[in-house]
C-alpha cells in the first residue's frame, strides 16, 4: 500500500512566509517543526504538515486509496498517516534478521 509514497516530508524554507501563528507549528503532533525547522528525529512521517502549510513549504507524497463508495470509485487522498513507515520497516528488517540467524523462533 506505501509503495512508492514518501516517508518523510521535505522543507523548503524559501518558501515559508514566516507566519504570525504557525498552523503546523501548532498541529505537528510530535511537535518536529519549530522555529522554522523540521527535525525529522521527532517527524514520523504523518504528512499534516504537507497537507496544511499555507505557503507549501512542505511536499510529501503521503498517498491515496480507491474506494468503491455507494457504487462509485473514488480516490480519497490520505491527508494523516498514523503509522510511521520507516520505523516499521527498520523494525520489520531487524525482526527478519533475528528470524534468520533463529535468535527469535516462530
Amino acid at each position: 500500500m506505501w509503495e512508492g509514497y514518501d516517508l518523510r516530508p521535505q522543507y523548503d524554507r524559501s518558501k515559508c512566509s514566516k507566519c504570525d501563528s504557525c498552523t503546523i507549528e501548532e498541529i505537528c503532533p510530535t511537535k518536529a517543526f519549530s522555529n522554522e525547522r523540521l527535525d525529522l528525529t521527532r517527524c514520523f512521517g504523518c504528512g499534516l504538515c504537507a497537507h496544511f502549510c499555507k505557503n507549501d513549504a512542505f511536499d510529501m507524497n503521503t498517498g491515496d486509496v480507491d474506494l468503491e463508495i455507494k457504487g462509485n470509485q473514488v480516490n480519497v487522498p490520505i491527508i494523516c498517516r498514523q503509522s510511521d513507515r520507516l520505523r516499521g520497516n527498520k523494525l520489520s528488517n531487524q525482526l527478519k534478521k533475528l528470524i534468520e540467524t533463529q535468535e527469535f523462533t516462530l
